[in-house]
């Protein structure tokens, strides 16, 4: 269970949770080898700069994530053993404390395979990681042609043979200068980050792992009077240290930009994030504190002591970050599942760095000034029984957000388990028995009181919500931001469309509606596990002037994203991206995702797009706004359309 727990935290905090790219330090180039009539050798080649390194498949227990081959599933061939590999090298993993196998320069791989039917090409993903300072996950797709027995370049593969080109999506959109039109919430955007991450960064401040620290930390410097003028220095290395989780988003700015939201939508790592999040908040419920190695904290505590200066500092930095994780390993965690459940985007990378400085930066600014001015300690609050209340509470947060990721694992997977009623009558239990619990204490333990009154209001008023929301889906207003669609429901299916509003799910189809119709298209470009596309549709669409115009104005495309409905025959396949890099194209969400990038030179969720019967915008693009905002937006899109007739 331990070794469970430890790979969970890793992946969260690892880049392959929410984003994985081809990384430009290695270079691979594939091949397929005739043995016999029926069987071939499948040939993987790395060359790696020089300085890097990639790990082999195997990894010791406690060790990085090893290489891993995923072969598409197809009946009319069968792997015979295992991937082969050339002979690694053996590494000592010092944070680890564990020795790992790695290639250095070159790697070589080799799969034997059967064919059971005539196949003329076999798929095959590798996810790894390329390290140097810092370790990057990065992904490959790989396509090998059967008939070919000579080293094949991926990059150079006949198109007119095995390639499409992503201008099959391109259509003829007229007046794409207004595209350069801004979205009205995107000014503001980068402060609610900082304030989001900031927030979080407060709240772990005030938890049991870390407020005791602070007396320790300003005595620390005040004993160490050389050290005490580097008390700003302390608080530097602290936002390093949470940036460095990010970084490995930064430095895949050469990525794959879409390969994001299909990571980030897809049901394993919805229920990847479902498990941790559900580990945190027990957690935080039970009072079993989750803390990492203890050969770690050792590590960068006699660092500490055998250093000297700035080096010093930076270790002490580093033994706090870690000492603090059983408090602030939950707490970020939900930080950083929120962030997950905003709109899917292209950004996401200096998103997640930006949440991560905050939230590093409220930590340090109070270690910073208690150690500059001790004679503040007086005034920091006292550890009590508040403490405990404050980590039930957020523990009850991180439950109910856990089942969010949850639900988006439902729909992407189309299970039509946990449905909107589903989902409702788990937040309503969960915060039912937590409310008696937290009652009980109330009458039982005077101390406190007042803290715990407080959780009390929050907890049932988020009650009384959940109830009416139950009663009367409409009326869940922001909570409805979190649940399933209102149209994912237990009387219907997760091919209707938002508020029971008329929808294509096809371009061609609705193109065809809006010339019959005479009325302009809006393509609603969404996601099932997009949160901010559920807040439009429950908060902005709701809006019965806009629900007005929607149903009556305009034909509605919604083209999801992260669908996994199989792509008919003609569309699937591998693609000649304008980049010069392939991608392979199995399902609707990844076709649509792709139909977007190339028309509209954006992948975020939602997005909007008003078009004319004869494909001329209408409008500039939009995303996340207002109901005046939206409105506004409209009705522009309806004069503009009424110009051109």
């Amino acid at each position: 269970m331990a070794r469970i727990i430890q790979l969970c935290i890793g992946l969260f905090f690892s880049a392959q949770l929410v984003a994985q790219f081809s990384a430009p330090q290695v270079q691979w180039n594939t091949y397929s080898v005739l043995q016999d009539d029926t069987s071939y050798l499948l040939v993987f080649e790395a060359s790696i700069d020089k300085d890097w390194y990639i790990f082999s498949q195997t990894s010791p227990e406690g060790g990085s994530q090893p290489a891993f081959f995923d072969f598409t599933e197809n009946k009319r061939y069968r792997r015979i053993g295992k991937v082969e590999e050339t002979t690694p090298e053996p590494y000592y993993n010092a944070v680890f404390g564990v020795t790992e196998q790695i290639f250095r320069e070159s790697a070589r791989f080799e799969q034997r395979i059967e064919i059971i039917d005539p196949i003329d090409r076999i798929e095959v993903s590798l996810y790894f990681q390329v390290c140097k300072e810092v370790c990057i996950s990065a992904a490959e797709d790989f396509v090998f042609i059967l008939n070919d027995t000579a080293p094949l370049d991926q990059t150079n593969i006949s198109v007119d043979d095995t390639l499409k080109s992503s201008d099959e999506l391109l259509i003829e959109v007229k007046n794409k200068s207004l595209l350069t039109i801004g979205n009205p919430e995107a000014t503001s955007s980068l402060w609610k980050l900082v304030l989001f991450g900031f927030l979080g960064g407060l709240i772990a401040l005030f938890t049991p792992c870390v407020l005791p620290l602070i007396p320790l930390t300003v005595s620390y410097f005040n004993q160490r009077t050389t050290l005490k003028g580097l008390a700003f220095f302390y608080g530097l290395a602290i936002v390093v240290l949470y940036l460095l989780v990010g970084l490995p988003f930064v430095l895949g700015n050469q990525a794959d930009p879409q390969l994001f939201n299909e990571v980030a939508s897809h049901p394993v790592t919805n229920f990847l994030l479902f498990s941790i999040l559900l580990v945190f908040a027990l957690s935080f419920i039970t009072g079993v504190d989750i803390t990492l190695p203890q050969r770690w904290i050792n590590f960068t505590d006699q660092r500490s002591e055998r250093s000297k200066g700035l080096l010093s500092v930076f270790f002490m930095a580093a033994t706090l970050v870690l000492l603090s994780f059983s408090c602030t390993g939950p707490i970020l965690g939900g930080v950083l599942g929120t962030l997950a459940t905003q709109s899917m985007s292209e950004s996401f990378g200096l998103s997640l760095f930006v949440v991560l400085g905050s939230f590093g930066l409220a930590l340090a600014i109070p270690f910073v000034l208690f150690a500059l001015f001790p004679k503040a300690l007086q005034r920091l609050p006292r550890s009590g029984t508040w403490m405990v209340d404050l980590k039930f509470f957020l523990g009850i947060a991180e439950l109910l957000l856990a089942f969010k990721f949850l639900s988006n694992t439902d729909l992407v997977a189309q299970w039509s388990f946990f449905k909107y009623e589903v989902i409702i009558s788990i937040w309503i239990a969960i915060s039912l028995v937590a409310l008696i619990y937290l009652i009980v204490r109330f009458v039982h333990r005077p101390e406190g009181r007042f803290f715990r009154g407080v959780i009390i209001i929050v907890l049932g008023f988020f009650l009384i919500v959940s109830i009416r929301a139950l009663k009367e889906p409409v009326s869940g207003g922001y909570l409805n931001t979190f649940a399933p669609p209102l149209y994912y429901s237990l009387n219907s299916s997760a091919k209707e469309c938002p508020l029971g509003l008329d929808c294509y799910r096809s371009l061609d189809e609705g193109l065809a509606a809006a010339k019959k119709l005479s009325k302009p298209l809006l393509l609603d470009f969404t996601g099932y596990s997009c949160v901010n596309c559920r807040r439009m549709e429950s908060e902005v669409w709701s809006d019965p002037r806009i629900y007005k115009l929607l149903k009556e104005r305009f034909v509605v495309v919604s083209l999801y994203v992260d669908d996994r409905s199989p792509l008919e025959a003609s569309k699937n396949g591998l693609y000649q991206l304008p980049n010069g890099r392939t991608k392979t194209i199995r399902t609707q969400g990844q076709y649509w995702s792709l139909f977007q990038a190339v028309n509209f030179e954006s992948i975020s969720q939602p997005y909007y797009i008003v078009l004319s019967d004869d494909l001329a915008l209408l409008n500039g693009a939009i995303q996340f706004a207002s109901k005046p905002q939206f409105l506004a937006w409209l009705t522009d899109a309806l004069v503009n359309d009424l110009k051109t007739n």
